[in-house]
């Protein structure tokens, strides 16, 4: 953008100088070689200005696409206290880290997953507050007010326990969520022409087809609501496979393709987003 206002200023200058400064203006012109006359540096800045707001303009559009063709923020719609969220395979890993990010800005958190709740997600317990790490290698624990609002154990590749999760979260939070974190996900490790194919089978249930469950079970709602946020986790093998992950690398790449899929509702959620985590290193 700056240098767009630059190109844009000196043109101005070499085009359209007011009498007063041509003098200095001829003056810098005469320090520069010869091939650099006036007409060429006019068809230059104007090839520097017309570029930069080219991309100005294509920066604008992206930026109001990915936010459903809005044009300004809708973020009053948003009363975070009163939003309910809910995180798949929350119970660790990446879930877990985005179940205390969302509880700490004041969110109700619902969690389901087939592992057991851990005591340190359960209510009361004391989680390191971030700015406790700063400076030290150890956290200094005190409590902050992020304990979920549910858990609920529940398969994510049985769409009746997922209905019933959907029928739970309703009837003990009196609403149905605005946000839909499909965060489940496993992985394997077995060459790609001996596969075990029940773990593929099973692998393709809980990375990808656990996506259509979970959306058929949340997203009437955030239509019928006109409102709604949903959070596709992908890998960066969507991207770039791995030989022994083929069946994982396939999953994610086919989530890319399903989150594409879901601007079709982009008159109705406020966003679609498929997150791409590199190594699934967690570091405070």
């Amino acid at each position: 953008m700056i240098t767009t206002i630059a190109a844009g200023s000196i043109l101005y200058l070499l085009v359209r100088c007011p009498p007063a400064l041509e003098p200095y203006i001829g003056r810098l012109l005469g320090h520069l070689p010869a091939r650099l006359a006036r007409p060429l540096l006019i068809t230059l800045f104007k090839t520097l200005f017309s570029i930069g707001l080219v991309h100005k303009i294509s920066s604008t559009l992206s930026s109001v696409a990915l936010n459903n063709w809005r044009w300004t923020s809708d973020r009053g719609r948003w009363d975070w206290p009163n939003e309910i969220a809910v995180v798949t395979g929350g119970c660790s890993g990446i879930g877990e880290e985005i179940v205390r990010s969302l509880a700490r800005n004041g969110i109700k958190v619902v969690v389901l997953d087939v592992q057991d709740q851990p005591e340190r997600l359960k209510k009361g317990k004391q989680w390191p507050d971030r700015a406790s790490w700063s400076g030290s290698h150890f956290p200094v624990l005190r409590h902050v007010p992020t304990d979920i609002a549910l858990y609920v154990r529940c398969d994510v590749t049985d769409p009746e326990s997922v209905q019933s999760a959907a029928a739970s979260i309703k009837k003990q939070l009196g609403s149905s969520p605005s946000i839909l974190v499909n965060n489940a996900g496993i992985g394997h490790d077995f060459p790609m022409f001996d596969p075990p194919m029940q773990r593929v089978k099973k692998l393709i249930d809980v990375n990808l087809t656990s996506h259509w469950i979970t959306c058929a079970a949340f997203c009437p709602d955030m239509v019928a609501n006109n409102k709604g946020h949903i959070v596709e986790l992908a890998s960066m093998s969507s991207f770039v496979s791995v030989g022994r992950f083929s069946d994982y690398s396939a999953t994610k790449a086919a989530i890319v393709s399903f989150s594409e899929s879901e601007h079709e509702l982009a008159s109705n959620f406020d966003s679609m987003l498929d997150l791409h985590p590199g190594r699934s290193f967690l570091i405070q």
